[in-house]
C-alpha cells in the first residue's frame, strides 16, 4: 500500500470480511483520491467532454446546475456490483427523459452514462486485479 493510500484511509483488502467494498471506496483507491474529493474527480472524468470548458462558470454562475449528477455519482458511489450502476444509471436516464431539461440534456452539459460506467467499470476490474495478485503490482493498461 503506498503512504498516499495509507494518509487517506483507504483499505487495501475488503474492510469487512465476506462483503465488497463499495465502488467509492474502489475508486478512490485505484484513483488515490479521498472520499471526500470522489464527486468532484468523478464529475470531471465523467462529464462530456464538449462541457468541460464550461464547468467552472456553470458552477459559478449556477452552483446546482449539477445536482442530479451529484446525486447519481453518489448513488453510484455506494453501489457494490456493476449491475447495480447500471441500474442507477438506468433509473437516471428515465428522470432525465421525463424531465427534459434543455442545457442539461440537449447540449449535454451533463455525465456521459457511457463514460460514467465505464470509469466505474475500469477501476472495478483495476481494483480485482489487485486483489488477485499475489504481491503489488501497476494496474493493468487502459484501453
Amino acid at each position: 500500500m503506498s503512504p498516499k493510500q495509507e494518509n487517506i484511509g483507504i483499505p487495501k483488502k475488503q474492510p469487512i470480511a465476506g462483503r465488497p467494498p463499495d465502488l467509492r471506496a474502489i475508486y478512490c483507491q485505484i484513483h488515490q483520491c479521498t472520499p471526500d474529493q470522489f464527486k468532484e474527480n468523478v464529475l470531471w472524468k465523467t462529464v462530456h467532454r464538449r462541457a468541460l470548458p464550461f464547468l467552472p462558470i456553470i458552477r459559478l454562475l449556477r452552483p446546482g446546475f449539477f445536482k442530479p449528477d451529484f446525486e447519481l455519482i453518489e448513488d453510484v458511489g455506494s453501489a457494490t456490483r456493476l449491475h447495480e450502476i447500471l441500474s442507477v444509471i438506468n433509473s437516471f436516464r428515465n428522470d432525465c427523459e421525463r424531465e427534459k431539461r434543455f442545457f442539461h440534456d440537449q447540449l449535454r452539459l451533463r455525465i456521459s452514462g457511457r463514460r460514467f460506467y465505464q470509469v466505474f467499470a475500469r477501476a472495478r476490474e483495476q481494483y480485482l486485479h489487485s486483489q488477485s495478485s499475489p504481491h503489488e503490482s501497476a494496474p493493468p493498461p487502459r484501453p
